[in-house]
């Protein structure tokens, strides 16, 4: 009888995730203290931000398309992530119905997972270099298709017509949606799927040797339980930030 060999795990990719939520957690406290207890703070607006927070997001987006390469089950995986997403959209729906999420980076996930596990015999069909190349630069013509721009990124653009973005149910295909927890499926999910044909090389052992060790075994630790993080880091960054200003301003 013959047994598959289990793929080495990637130490650098954990670490690297484990960085990205960190990140993220950031990002939302900020966010929070900007929007929603209207205490200014500079650096959040800087210019640089608006580079760094898609560059952070595509990079965790990227991981998650490449791990779905270790998955046994990516489809219950995706159903999972999704039902956590609407169990979101419930609670700020509810709570904070001005900050609702209508499809955030949980609803991304589950979906893409989901559609991933649908497509795979089709997408296995391209070389790893020829699907990744696709991708990449569908990624790059429909970045701005949520802000109403189709094409190269402030060099060649078509506007699309406004009416196109008057339907809220039309959020997850990038069409009408917007907050700090919005990633819809264009372009998102070519992201995660060129993130899926080099998962390829990643389970077949060829990238380098370095990949595989690993460095920081306390971001290791935290990028294995990212969605965790995900779902309580909210309520209690907003739990503890609410005590210091009620604290604060008695």
């Amino acid at each position: 009888m013959s047994y598959m060999k289990k793929p080495r795990r990637v130490e650098l990719l954990d670490e690297v995730r484990g960085l990205c939520i960190l990140l993220m957690v950031a990002y939302h406290a900020a966010y929070d203290i900007v929007y929603l207890f209207e205490v200014d703070i500079p650096a959040f607006h800087w210019p640089i931000l608006s580079v760094a927070q898609p560059l952070v997001a595509g990079t965790f987006i990227f991981i998650s398309g490449i791990a779905c390469r270790y998955s046994r089950s990516n489809l219950k995986r995706g159903f999972i992530a999704l039902g956590l997403g609407l169990a979101i959209s419930l609670v700020t729906f509810v709570f904070m119905p001005g900050q609702m999420i209508w499809f955030g980076i949980l609803h991304f996930l589950g979906t893409a997972m989901i559609l991933f596990a649908l497509l795979r015999p089709t997408l296995d069909r391209f070389s790893v270099f020829g699907g990744t190349a696709v991708c990449a630069l569908l990624f790059l013509l429909l970045f701005r298709l949520p802000s109403g721009y189709i094409g190269i990124p402030y060099l060649a653009e078509l506007a699309l017509p406004a009416a196109m973005y008057r339907f809220q149910w039309l959020a997850p295909l990038g069409l009408g949606g917007s907050g700090a927890d919005y990633f819809p499926l264009i372009p998102w999910l070519f992201c995660f799927l060129a993130g899926s044909f080099v998962g390829r090389s990643f389970v077949s052992g060829d990238m380098p040797e370095g990949f595989y060790r690993p460095h920081v075994p306390f971001l290791s630790k935290v990028g294995r339980h990212t969605i965790i993080i995900y779902l309580l880091h909210q309520p209690v960054v907003y739990g503890v930030l609410w005590i210091i200003f009620r604290l604060i301003r008695g």
